[in-house]
Parts: structure tokens; sequence; C-alpha cells
């Protein structure tokens, strides 16, 4: 009986050192494999005009004004979003400011960016008003949600003169054009 136990006892102990033996090797030599996987950015151009305050006044109430011209600030009248510099151009469709049959000329109104939200030094010029597509702002950088404040202002052909002043010589009410703006990056 004992060389039976002895056996049994040497099965034992040549399994056990099997099953180590197997599962030493299934750590160090795992069934697994790997691959590569190429991940890309891919940043496409984009360019967005958003027009927060679609009408703007230029109001006359006083005899300075009528004299001298007034004007009006629009605070984040526009938000621009872009990825690489860009020019915001204006331009009216029509050939003048219009109340009914009367007109007065577009040439009456200087419009200028005056400021932006995150103090951008883009280029600004005062642009007196025409049909023709003109720059109000160029910028050297892209932006994400810029907005823009603009000023227009109405000065009269002839200064501190009944001749030729132009909100002297037209009968009162609303007279409007309507102005285009387009984005475009440089």
């Amino acid at each position: 009986m004992k060389s039976r136990f002895s056996l049994k006892a040497l099965a034992l102990v040549v399994g056990a050192a099997f099953l180590f033996t197997v599962n030493a090797s299934a750590q160090t030599n795992p069934l697994s494999t790997n691959g590569n996987v190429t991940l890309k950015l891919d940043l496409r151009n984009v360019l967005e005009l958003t027009i927060l305050k679609s009408e703007t006044s230029v109001i006359f109430n006083t005899v300075a004004e009528y004299e001298n011209g007034t004007d009006s600030t629009e605070v984040g009248q526009f938000k621009v979003s872009s990825n690489i510099p860009f020019e915001i151009k204006v331009a009216s469709s029509s050939a003048s400011f219009a109340n009914g049959g009367n007109t007065i000329p577009l040439s009456v109104m200087q419009i200028k960016s005056t400021a932006n939200s995150d103090s951008d030094p883009s280029a600004t010029p005062t642009i007196t008003l025409t049909q023709a597509d003109q720059v109000l702002v160029s910028t050297a950088a892209g932006c994400i949600n810029r907005t823009y404040d603009f000023n227009y202002k109405a000065t009269p052909t002839a200064t501190g003169s009944v001749t030729g002043n132009e909100f002297i010589t037209s009968p009162t009410g609303v007279y409007s054009a309507t102005l285009v703006y387009t984005i475009a990056q440089k």
C-alpha cells in the first residue's frame, strides 16, 4: 500500500508541476496581438457671421444734430467666428436712403467698427456708404464668437448751413436703406 501512496503522491506532484508550468506559460506568453490605428484631426475652414441687431436708427431731434449731424453706436451688432483671418465688407443695396419718393444720398453716412469683444487690433477704417463693397474690418487672425460694435454717423454734405443740407431740405420721416454685410476669409 505504501507504493500506491507514493505513486499517487508522485502523480499529484507531477500533475501540479505540469499545471504550474502551463499556468506560468500562459502568464508570460499570452495569446494577444496588436495593431495600429491612425487617428486624424481634419481641420476645415469655418466662417460665420451672425447679425445680432438687424436694425439701426440714427435719430435727428435737435438743431445741432440737423446742423452738424449725429451718430448711433450699435454695441455687439455682429458675432463672427473664423479659423483664419477675414474681412467684413459693407455695401448698400439701394442708391440712396428713401422715404416714399423722397431720397437722401448714401454719402451722408459713415460707418466704422469701434470695438470688438476680445480687443483684437483689427484694421477698421471709416468708410462712406456706397453701393460698392468696402472693407469695414480686416483681421490678422481668426476668432471664435467675437462681437463687433459699429458706429453709424450721418453728417449733411453742407454742415452748419441750410443750403445743401440734406436733412433740412428733405421732408421729415424715416428714410431707410438696406445694408449688405459680407464676410470672407482673406
